[in-house]
């Protein structure tokens, strides 16, 4: 997934977000534009794609999304099961109106994860409320792609993702967003936020639209503290289907950054810790030192690194353990007596020293090398303390 980046970047929605294989909910009180921004996506989309309505309200009323030409309305007795999203057209999307929690945890999270993906759907949930709902604030909570209406339900949600740290810029757009009735999008996963994300649907808007990417502070003094970055979507491109030349990311290697995404998800599948390992596999991509052979300045293994960055401290062994005659206190239980032959495990143990040091060493010279390439990583998302110290 890719971001502009700098001021008078081109783009469209359908370059800033990832349509494909995902899971999308719409939050927001009733009559403050979800239908409306659903709406102009559907009639911005190729016409190749096919679009279904499913509307698990559990009353028959007529969907006002039923009514666009484009879109297919499934029966009223169809129920959001992976028997049902199997049938469907693959690379489609489905809109799940008046979404509802209402069946087990385990089968709903198999259909948004499994189905999702091995069925190749698009998934959106549209969420009126998460208040007084079973297990459903706790599942927008570890939510990638979040679009919020400029409402007191979306208000409230966000006070309590990721500790608030969206809330401000949120607030700062609050009367135009519901004036207009703005959609605001929200990606957990890069820390992205994009207030009137409905206007990437137009061909040309009259005003620029803020974005901004939440980071970590990496000074010692503002450690926890978030680190807002801006920038302006002065323009979007003339077609989704065919984006201008100049609306190419930025960031070196930025088309490389879909396919780390899918692999981590694969390896990373604690919701925890693949945010985690995704960031700082961007901050590499960002300064081209990742390639697609997964290798770090064509030397190390992408994986390596990663599972070194959340290794905890580990204290090399003793030496003399087994022969010092000064190891133990008098208050010990047990002395071993070497008699002059050099014991098995102290052998041992000098060559698990040697080969800790070693790898140290082979980790701080990496490490150096990447500070010489300008790559950044905050100390937020590293365990172990050798990184760390590299990359204060």
């Amino acid at each position: 997934m890719s971001f502009p980046l700098a001021k008078n970047d081109v783009t469209s929605l359908s370059e800033i977000l990832n349509y494909s294989d995902s899971v999308n909910w719409i939050l927001g009180a009733s009559k403050t534009g979800k239908t409306s921004f659903l709406s102009n996506f559907i009639l911005t989309l190729p016409q190749d794609k096919k679009v279904y309505v499913l509307d698990t309200s559990g009353k028959f009323v007529q969907n006002d999304l039923a009514q666009l030409d484009s879109v297919e309305a499934l029966p009223i007795d169809s129920k959001l099961s992976e028997e049902t999203l199997e049938k469907l057209q693959p690379n489609s999307f489905v809109i799940v109106d008046d979404f509802q929690l209402s069946t087990k945890v385990s089968q709903w999270q198999r259909v948004t994860n499994y189905c999702a993906h091995h069925f190749h759907l698009s998934i959106f949930l549209v969420v009126h409320s998460h208040q007084n709902t079973e297990g459903l604030h706790y599942a927008l909570k570890n939510a990638c792609n979040l679009y919020l209406t400029y409402s007191s339900n979306s208000k409230y949600f966000l006070s309590s993702l990721s500790k608030g740290k969206y809330l401000d810029f949120y607030n700062n757009n609050w009367k135009e967003g519901l004036e207009g009735r703005h959609i605001c999008f929200i990606n957990t996963n890069h820390s992205i936020i994009i207030n009137f994300v409905d206007k990437l649907l137009k061909k040309q808007t009259s005003s620029p639209v803020l974005a901004a990417e939440m980071n970590d502070v990496t000074s010692k003094n503002l450690l926890g503290e978030m680190e807002e970055k801006r920038w302006l979507i002065t323009n979007v491109s003339s077609g989704i289907g065919s984006p201008s030349p100049s609306s190419k990311t930025v960031i070196p290697g930025g088309e490389l950054e879909n396919y780390f995404e899918k692999e981590l998800r694969l390896t990373y599948t604690n919701k925890k810790q693949f945010p985690k390992m995704f960031k700082i596999t961007r901050c590499l991509l960002a300064k081209g030192v990742l390639d697609s052979d997964e290798l770090i300045l064509r030397k190390v293994k992408l994986l390596d690194f990663l599972a070194f960055t959340q290794r905890f401290a580990q204290k090399p062994a003793a030496y003399m353990t087994g022969c010092s005659s000064d190891s133990g206190s008098d208050n010990s239980d047990s002395q071993v007596v070497c008699f002059g032959f050099p014991d098995k495990s102290v052998k041992k143990n000098k060559i698990k020293d040697r080969h800790y040091y070693k790898e140290e060493k082979k980790w701080l010279r990496l490490c150096k090398k990447l500070k010489e390439h300008g790559v950044v990583i905050p100390l937020t998302l590293m365990k172990n303390p050798i990184a760390k110290s590299c990359f204060k």
